[in-house]
């Protein structure tokens, strides 16, 4: 079981342990040296954390953190990399979800970079309830640290949906009550990442 603030892997560390989720959500995190941090990524069910660990015994970059609660299937790392080097299916398999990833890292950059807050708070929201439900498990701190904004900044912004109807929350749990409205709020990259996290289901097509 993952409970949330579970940390994964911190960076520097060596990554020993490959987590399949099967439900939650697990943000990997910059961090800097002076503590501030943002969500580079967020993973689901349809991910896993720490598979670059089958590509050699390398060193974490950012830190995994349990956001919402779930459960992982966790294979040592030596073990998954044999796993990897007998089976060319699923070697390709993984290189094509690191691909996924690293798209969704892209558009998060550019997200916190070029779109303001409110629409940046609807992205997490609905990739959150896109994985769990419309009842999410975050408390406003979390959602500071995954946005890399103070408390406050996310109240104002949380406020605003709440009082367009698109959300409820208490007690760290945000509702969804319109979709619609988050969607008409939210920024082009929650499409766009949704898009990439779909295609990243997708069979990778053989070479001819």
């Amino acid at each position: 079981m993952l409970f949330p603030s579970d940390l994964l892997h911190r960076p520097g560390e060596q990554i020993g342990q490959v987590y399949f989720l099967q439900s939650g959500i697990v943000s990997l995190m910059a961090v800097l040296e002076g503590g501030a941090m943002v969500e580079t990524v967020s993973i689901g069910h349809e991910g896993a954390v720490g598979t670059i660990e089958g590509f050699g015994s390398l060193h974490a970059f950012t830190s995994a953190r349990v956001q919402v609660a779930g459960a992982a299937s966790r294979i040592p790392g030596p073990i998954f990399r044999r796993l990897l080097e007998a089976s060319a299916t699923l070697k390709e398999a993984i290189n094509h979800y690191h691909m996924t990833v690293m798209a969704h890292v892209q558009q998060t950059s550019a997200c916190n970079t070029l779109h303001n807050l409110t629409s940046r708070l609807s992205r997490i929201l609905l990739l959150s309830a896109d994985r769990c439900d419309d009842h999410i498990q975050l408390s406003q701190e979390s959602l500071a640290e995954i946005l890399g904004v103070r408390r406050s900044s996310v109240t104002a912004a949380a406020t605003s949906l709440r009082d367009a109807g698109a959300i409820e929350y208490r007690r760290a749990v945000i509702k969804v009550l319109d979709r619609g409205k988050l969607e008409e709020v939210v920024c082009e990259c929650y499409p766009t990442i949704r898009r990439t996290i779909d295609l990243g289901f997708r069979r990778p097509q053989p070479r001819s």
